[in-house]
Parts: structure tokens; C-alpha cells; sequence
């Protein structure tokens, strides 16, 4: 699922906010 949004998000601004929405993913456990 992740993976699927990083290659989604090819924009910088885009990249960010799916990086902070996968690490409060990941510090849930919900990868």
C-alpha cells in the first residue's frame, strides 16, 4: 500500500506527507 502511494507521489511536497502518514503507520503497526 505504501509502496503504491511512493510511486504515486512523484512530487516532492507529496513525497513528504506520504512519508509522515507511513511513519505514523508504521509507529501504529497498521504497514
Amino acid at each position: 500500500m505504501s509502496i503504491e502511494i511512493f510511486k504515486i507521489a512523484k512530487n516532492t511536497q507529496l513525497r513528504k506527507i506520504c512519508i509522515k502518514f507511513y511513519w505514523n503507520d508504521a509507529k501504529n503497526g497498521l504497514d
